[in-house]
């Protein structure tokens, strides 16, 4: 059972984000059990919430389906009195803790602070990363129970993620019985999914130090995909390719191409073995001017080189070369081989313009699944 849920449209985004989904029940036991999480003294839900269910109706055929529409749902809890509220504005359900019969409610409305049911069905349902796990599994976490009426997170290495007052969140190693990191989120209904920047609170926590920013990543996505700040899901594909998929545009952003290493020299040629090799081809796009007295000719052309620098690392390459250019600053980073014509009439020669294209040669470096993003 989530808590903190403000709108019917967060029940899918939350039980997403945790790896679930909306559950909706079927029958009258599983309703009555959803309903007692109200009533019981010891609820994650305060008496005063409801609880937001994961369905809606058409408005055209007027049949109830599941609120993402994937699968239709045949069996419903209404009240008897239910069809006598105007179905034109209310299309979506909720229950209270009067009664386990549902209320017909507004899907575009906002809720009080609400609840909503989750079910799982894939372990482990989420991902940590950003530290320095040394097998995948040991990053595998799941939701284990509750802390101060919220849900808490363990991991396989024995870290657990929990939430104390002030919307302070703590992440706890059991194997060193330390708190060694922490968060503090702005509001009640934020939680540490997606991808947070946390501060490290000891020394010897991978290789960070005590007092460091560290981004660290709770999702629920798989590693072929990207997980948004907010803990939503995309493809990997629609990473950096100009159009904002994440609803927090956090897709688009840190998407540079170069990386240089610190000990990367400008000025010197890549250092191979063997000697490098450098091809050139020219293409002549006009003849502007031919003089035969004087024996020149005036041209407009395209010169194009093509090298392999090993020394630097790409990221973030589309499969389309078209869309791989460095920007001007990248390119002031790195060796580019001089070209020049000899002779030419009196110097003249105009350098119209200059870009540098990245094409992928070969496969992609495997991707560390500690790190955030397959890039």
């Amino acid at each position: 059972m989530l808590t903190d849920i403000a709108t019917f449209d967060e029940t899918i985004k939350m039980c997403s984000r945790t790896g679930g989904k909306v559950f909706i029940p079927t029958t009258t036991e599983q309703n009555n059990k959803i309903h007692s999480v109200l009533t019981q003294p010891s609820s994650v839900c305060s008496p005063n919430y409801q609880i937001l269910l994961g369905v809606r109706r058409n408005i055209i055929s007027e049949h109830w389906s599941s609120y993402d529409g994937r699968r239709n749902v045949d069996v419903v809890f209404f009240r008897e009195n239910a069809d006598s509220v105007t179905f034109a504005n209310n299309d979506c359900a909720s229950m209270g803790i009067s009664s386990p019969l549902w209320y017909l409610d507004n899907c575009s409305s906002n809720q009080p602070l609400s609840c909503t049911p989750c079910s799982y069905g894939n372990f482990p349902p989420l991902r940590l990363k950003g530290l320095c796990f040394k097998q995948e599994e040991f990053g595998f976490t799941y939701i284990l129970g509750y802390h101060s009426k919220t849900p808490y997170f363990y991991s396989l290495s024995g870290i657990l993620i929990y939430k104390e007052n002030n919307n302070e969140w703590y992440m706890f190693d059991a194997t060193k019985q330390k708190i060694v990191a922490s968060i503090r989120l702005v509001a009640d209904t934020y939680n540490p999914l997606g991808r947070k920047l946390w501060i490290v609170q000891v020394h010897g926590l991978c290789q960070f130090r005590q007092h460091d920013n560290v981004l660290i990543t709770l999702t629920s996505c798989e590693s072929s995909m990207f997980t948004c700040d907010s803990g939503d899901c995309i493809a990997s594909n629609d990473l950096c390719d100009g159009i904002a998929q994440c609803q927090d545009q956090s897709d688009e952003s840190n998407c540079a191409i170069l990386h240089v290493p610190q000990t990367y020299n400008s000025r010197s040629p890549p250092q191979n073995e063997a000697p490098l090799i450098i091809i050139s081809n020219i293409e002549i796009l006009q003849v502007l001017e031919i003089d035969d007295d004087h024996h020149w000719l005036q041209l407009d052309l395209v010169v194009t080189l093509t090298w392999k620098d090993g020394r630097l690392k790409f990221m973030n390459l589309h499969k389309d070369s078209d869309d791989n250019f460095l920007s001007d600053d990248e390119v002031a980073q790195i060796w580019i081989p001089k070209f020049q014509f000899s002779p030419v009439q009196d110097g003249d020669s105009t350098l119209i313009d200059k870009q540098v294209q990245i094409v992928a040669a070969g496969e992609a470096l495997s991707t560390d699944y500690n790190r955030h993003r397959k890039e």
